[in-house]
């Protein structure tokens, strides 16, 4: 029977190209990105961050548009900040990156 529940994500930059697969039966997502809103504080980000990475995301996103910035998290408490001209290394790609341009570039 389809509960209509998801088991796993696939999320794409391009038509084809597989970018990252997620188990949400066992709710670990391997990539999180929270895009920042006027709404968010800085509290609930540091707190989403943390929850996340102790449990089992590799990296946690955190992707201002008015800055045009990206920062990333890693479990081992490694913070990067990635800005234009920039790229970010993709660990489930590996030798691949995405150009902070890119995540920008309007459609």
């Amino acid at each position: 029977m389809n509960t209509g529940a998801p088991t796993s994500h696939s999320y794409r930059a391009s038509a084809g190209t597989k970018l990252l697969e997620t188990d949400i039966s066992k709710g670990r997502r391997e990539l999180v990105t929270e895009v920042l809103s006027p709404s968010n504080t800085a509290a609930e980000i540091r707190q989403k961050k943390k929850l996340c990475l102790e449990n089992g995301s590799r990296e946690f996103w955190v992707v201002d548009m008015d800055d045009r910035e990206v920062e990333v998290s890693t479990p081992d408490g490694r913070t990067f900040t990635y800005r234009r001209g920039q790229e970010i290394p993709l660990f489930f790609a590996p030798g691949k990156n995405i150009s902070v341009d890119a995540i920008f570039k309007p459609e």
